[in-house]
Formats: C-alpha cells, structure tokens, sequence
C-alpha cells in the first residue's frame, strides 16, 4: 500500500483509519473509479502514456480544454449509505498561467449538492496536496462525492490520488460540516463589534449559562429549565465536546428556556451567542425573550440583524433594559426555528434605571427604554412592522402593528 495513503492527517484528522469500505478512494493507477457527467470530458492518463502534465505516480485524470470549454464539468462516485465521518486526501495540478477553479461536492440531499472543498489551482504543471475531513448526515441511501474542474485551452486541471477513508471522529449532529471550512464561510466566532453587553458590568454567574456537558446523557443547563424540544449538541463537529443547545421543535412548551429573575434585579443585560442552520432567512425573530410571571408574559425582546452578522457562522445579540416590578418573574427564550443552535447566555447587570414600571410593548416605548443594537426604523430589538393586519398588545391596546415572522404562538394576554 502507498505510504503516502497512510499518513495521519495531523492538522486535520487525527482520528483518520485506514478503513475505505463503502467509499470511492481512487489512486487512478489502472482506471477512472469516478463517472464524468459527460461522456469523455475527464480523461484517464495510464501508466506510460503521455498527458498534459508529468504523472505523480502512475496513472491521473485531466479534464480536457477542448470539451469543457470553462464550462463545470463533474465527475462523481458513491459514497454508502451509513458513513458517519470521512477524511480526503487528494493532489491536483494544472497547466498555463491561468488559475483553474476544482471544487469538491457533496450530496445534501436528493436535489442538493454541497461546496465543501474549493481550490484555485495555478501549480505550473507541478503536483499539490490538499486535505480535508468531513461529518455526514444521517445517511439512509448513499450519496454522491464529486469533483469539479473548468478546463479552457488556456490550462487545464488534473487529478490523482482522490484518497478517502473513514474516520472515527465524534460527529453526532447529522449535519454536514467540513473543516477545515472554506475560507468563503468565515471566521466560526462573531466579530469585536457584534453585539454585547459591557464586559465592566458585573456578570450574574446564576443566570448565565455556556451549555457545556461532559457526555451527551449529562446535561449542565446551569439551572435553567430546558423544555424537551431542545438537544444536547457538539458546537463544531469532531471536537467530540457537548457545548450547545439544539433546539428540534419549534412548539412553545417544546422550544422554551426558563430561568428565575432575582426580585431585587430591577435591569439587566443578556447577550446570546447563536446560531442557525440551513437557512438563507435573516435573523430577525429566531428566538424571542420574555418577562412571565404567573399572571401575565411581557415581550422583552426578540433576534435582530446587525451590520456583521452574516461575516461569522455564530452570531451574537445582546439586549439592555429594565425589568417589570413584578415578583416571582421568570425570563423566558423561545425558539421559533428549528435548528436554531445556543453557545451560551451570559447576563450581565445594568445600569438602566427603573424610574415607574416598564412600559408595554408599544413602538414608542420601546424605542427609547430597551437599548439593541439595531437601526432607528427597527423596534422590539429587531422586529419590524407589518401593517397588514392589528395585534392586541398585552396592555389591552390595538395596534396597527403586528410582528412580523413566526411570533404566531406568543400570547400577549394571558
């Protein structure tokens, strides 16, 4: 066996095996493993015989110019049905000046091919190696792993060694995600300006929580009160640490945290790091907060967009204001997405002052009482109006305005 099929993968997977049932490793020596989309678009190079570059080996494949004309042209294989976690190692050259895109695809679903490798090859005819490891999602069929390349007569793109193996990393969130990530993704953590609470202002140790676990059966939910629609989950796959909340319904009594509010907290400032999956939708209302006590529910905030949410993978909001003077209060999130993640829920204390009781939710009031790091045209930290229909707002009071998103299953009556 090729030594070179053995290394570990030390910046990448150390888990990786030598195991590749089920999979399409291919060293190109004898034949092409994969199936091009077009019929003779990638061309098999055999031992001995001449092609545009030098072989690494033995054996390669190149996508001709002539037939792909800067036109994507994939060639693909299977992957079983059952693969939990798989890691590639492949090489790949080109020819020319010009800079050669081949991306890596994997199967989503039945309709969806995902990104997860992406290369602008410009190696002069010289061979380079590239590496990367993937958890799959819960496959019940197999799926496909292809490669693409856009070939032009100006350069062309070759491919050998396309080694893949299983992997015994720790992926249990039938997701896929690939690291090391494309650079395209971004940073995993949010920017120094996201938004946050005052890192001066004292942090109240008994109502923050960062959801981390040692096994996946022991929970530490810091003594808030986790509804069964959320999930124990890994925040980056592989890592094999339980450190996020998952929520798996989107249902009230399934998609609620709750926690006490100390009596004598008159204000307070709560940031959340968050994140969603599989969705293109903004951020506005993913989750709302709540004041409830056993009479009554305030609305106390709800997700909103900010100007660098969409350059990390986690994002972060933060919520500043007075409390409702009402004992024995509870502070409530809700989810309203499924698949929306929680890395942790910090709050801090605030230097909000409390003059009479809070105001209800009307635009005017919380315009100018709650602090969110939002524009002037947004209220209710980030929810928006939508005059097409009126709301009662929990003083009794109609409005012209409603909130816009999946807010249907809050009650601003009780």
């Amino acid at each position: 066996m090729d030594q070179r099929f053995m290394k570990a993968y030390p910046n990448v997977d150390r888990k990786c095996t030598t195991n590749r049932k089920g999979l399409p490793a291919c060293n190109f020596n004898t034949n092409n493993c994969f199936v091009s989309d077009s019929k003779g678009s990638w061309t098999h190079v055999k031992e001995g015989k001449n092609g545009p570059v030098p072989p690494y080996e033995k054996g390669y494949v190149y996508l001709d110019g002539n037939n792909s004309q800067g036109e994507p042209i994939k060639m693909h294989s299977e992957i079983s049905s059952g693969t939990r976690a798989i890691c590639v190692d492949f090489y790949y050259a080109s020819t020319g000046d010009a800079s050669i895109p081949i991306n890596i695809y994997i199967q989503k679903d039945s309709t969806r091919y995902a990104r997860v490798r992406q290369i602008k090859a410009n190696t002069g005819g010289e061979w380079q190696n590239d590496a990367f490891s993937c958890c799959l999602p819960n496959l019940k069929s197999s799926i496909k792993f292809a490669v693409e390349a856009r070939s032009t007569e100006a350069g062309i793109a070759a491919i050998d060694y396309m080694d893949i193996r299983l992997s015994k990393m720790s992926c249990e969130n039938n997701e896929l995600v690939c690291y090391p990530p494309l650079p395209s993704q971004g940073p995993m953590d949010p920017p120094n300006n996201a938004p946050a609470c005052p890192s001066n202002q004292e942090k109240l140790d008994n109502l923050s929580c960062d959801f981390t676990a040692e096994n996946k059966t022991s929970p530490q939910n810091c003594g808030w009160n986790v509804a069964p629609g959320w999930d124990i989950r890994q925040k980056w796959d592989g890592t094999g640490q339980y450190d996020i909340i998952y929520s798996i319904s989107t249902t009230e009594q399934n998609a609620s945290l709750l926690s006490d509010i100390p009596n004598d907290l008159e204000s307070m400032c709560l940031e959340i790091q968050f994140a969603t999956i599989d969705t293109e939708e903004n951020l506005d209302h993913v989750f709302s907060i709540r004041v409830v006590t056993q009479e009554e529910s305030s609305l106390w905030g709800a997700a909103y967009e900010y100007k660098a949410s969409n350059t990390s993978v986690w994002k972060k909001n933060s919520f500043d204001g007075p409390l409702p003077t009402t004992e024995d209060r509870k502070i409530q999130i809700i989810s309203n997405l499924e698949g929306l993640k929680i890395d942790y829920i910090h709050i801090r204390t605030s230097n909000k002052s409390r003059a009479t009781d809070v105001p209800r939710e009307t635009l005017e009031t919380w315009k100018t009482i709650f602090s969110c790091s939002s524009s002037s045209s947004v209220f209710l930290c980030g929810m928006k109006p939508d005059s097409s229909s009126k709301s009662k707002w929990s003083n009794g009071s109609v409005t012209d305005s409603v909130l816009r998103g999946n807010l249907d299953k809050l009650k601003f009556d009780l």
